[in-house]
């Protein structure tokens, strides 16, 4: 359901937008397993990362670390999202 989401709300056309989550049985901390990501998707497959969007501000903030812009969301309940905070390259 999450990607269905930033598929059809958030992504624009010309980007090919990618979900990385950490599986269920995965119990390392959210910080570590996300710069894990980030490291292999750019690193081993080339990505280029061009937004970040993530609800807890210590991921944000290793984000926006690597200068990736970032978007903060608060989750209000399943259904709904409430963009929280926009950083926006110049």
């Amino acid at each position: 359901e999450t990607e269905e989401r930033i598929y059809k709300e958030i992504c624009p056309q010309r980007y090919v937008p990618a979900v990385f989550m950490r599986s269920q049985t995965n119990f390392e901390s959210s910080e570590v397993v996300k710069e894990q990501m980030l490291k292999a998707v750019v690193y081993s497959y080339g990505f280029d990362v061009v937004l970040a969007i993530d609800d807890d501000p210590k991921n944000c903030a290793m984000f926006e670390s690597y200068g990736i812009p970032t978007l903060q969301w608060k989750i209000l309940n399943n259904r709904t999202l409430e963009k929280k905070e926009e950083e926006i390259p110049a």
